[in-house]
């Protein structure tokens, strides 16, 4: 097919889609009700109303139909939703530019769909997504606390009192992250199976290929596991990451933990002051450990690590190589981490001068779908690392825990 054969094939696509919305509209017109008290409107629609006043119609109507019983059939048969199953009603939400509303499923919140309005703050987004992942995931670290509680308020109310609820949003404009404040206009519930979200949202930026506004060269620095400032261990925490049934202990510091217990070197040492201290290796070795990066723009932004084990002198004075150079892609890159499970690291575009803000996706295949089971936010300054999120386990009898994850900056050369 030629240029000039496809740009009239587009137009053609065009034209039938416009001539489609501008159906759907007219078949709302007529099945939509006047409800919100508004001047009539010079336009084509026999209402006489705008299309955005048939829309603020269509969501107040959609509201109360919500609230109405579902209308149940003789016994053996399905009971059917007389309100929200109407297919038709549903198109117009779903593809309404200016409504940002969202559908998903309670108590999981997975996103079920997404309005055309909201769909666009996430048409760059580098994995499967969002429909088919849990909200809590595109939720970041330092806002889930107002998150549950919206959450929980949601539940309790029946999604009346979520009015004007706020928490930040993870957005995708491109394959890195916009975190947007977002305000729960309103909130209805179906049967308390499903919720429908109505947003509100600062219009997105432009789509950004790297964090212009961060300093590189000030976030070349090392670090060292500080466990009086962090919540819980590495070790502890990786196995609260067993509690939700992915077998794969987690590399906190993008540590090649095989690597360093395959040093021989290394596990020698720490075997040698384990049995001196009673201090189990792992301890030790998380303690120690410090770990050397640079963050560079090698067309997107990459994290470089390095790390060595480095004991002061009351328990020998050891000190290994730097090794296990491990280079992260932070744009959305997906690679494998273990039997079935996967990672990315997404850098945020919005990130202030002094600090890279990043968030880590953690997924399991599923057949032929990849389905997110974790996140962190992780925040890279000059003077620390801070690791934040919380581990959701599908195992029952197992609590949820939130978790803070420090690393602080050392002197390469300092004396201990």
């Amino acid at each position: 097919m030629s240029a000039a054969e496809m740009l009239q094939v587009k137009r053609l696509q065009k034209a039938a889609n416009r001539e489609q919305t501008k159906s759907l509209v007219e078949l709302l017109d007529d099945l939509v009700p006047r409800l919100v008290k508004c001047r009539r409107h010079r336009s084509g629609l026999k209402s006489g109303r705008s299309v955005k006043q048939l829309l603020e119609d269509l969501r107040v109507h959609i509201g109360s139909l919500l609230k109405t019983p579902m209308e149940m059939r003789v016994e053996g048969e399905t009971s059917v939703d007389e309100g929200i199953t109407d297919l038709t009603l549903r198109r117009g939400f779903l593809e309404a530019q200016g409504t940002l509303m969202m559908t998903v499923k309670l108590p999981c919140l997975t996103i079920l769909s997404l309005s055309h309005g909201i769909r666009r703050y996430f048409s760059g987004i580098p994995f499967s997504g969002p429909v088919g992942q849990s909200l809590v995931h595109f939720i970041p670290a330092w806002d889930l606390p107002k998150f549950s509680e919206f959450v929980r308020v949601l539940m309790e109310s029946e999604g009346k009192n979520t009015s004007n609820s706020e928490f930040r949003l993870l957005t995708f404009r491109s394959n890195l992250i916009q975190c947007l404040p977002c305000t729960i206009e309103s909130a209805w519930l179906q049967d308390n199976r499903y919720a429908f979200l109505f947003f509100s949202l600062p219009e997105p930026g432009p789509p950004s290929k790297f964090p212009s506004n961060v300093d590189l060269d000030a976030l070349e620095t090392m670090y060292m596991y500080d466990d009086l400032a962090s919540s819980i261990a590495p070790w502890d925490l990786e196995k609260e990451m067993h509690n939700i049934e992915i077998e794969h202990l987690d590399s906190t510091f993008c540590v090649d933990w095989n690597s360093l217990w395959s040093n021989s070197e290394i596990k020698a040492a720490l075997d040698s002051v384990s049995e001196q201290t009673g201090v189990r290796p792992t301890q030790l070795a998380a303690r120690r450990l410090q770990v050397k990066q640079q963050v560079k723009d090698e067309n997107g932004p990459v994290i470089e690590s390095q790390f060595r084990i480095k004991l002061p002198s009351f328990l020998g004075s050891y000190e290994s190589q730097w090794f296990g150079r491990k280079q992260v892609r932070l744009d959305g890159t997906i690679f494998k981490i273990g039997d079935g499970t996967f990672a990315t690291f997404c850098a945020h575009s919005d990130s202030p001068r002094d600090a890279l803000r990043i968030t880590e996706f953690k997924f399991q295949q599923v057949d032929t779908v990849m389905r997110c089971y974790h996140t962190r936010s992780i925040t890279v300054t000059k003077e620390n690392r801070l690791f934040q999120g919380c581990v959701y386990p599908t195992r029952s009898g197992k609590q949820q825990v939130e978790f803070k994850l420090v690393a602080q900056r050392v002197e390469e050369n300092a004396k201990e």
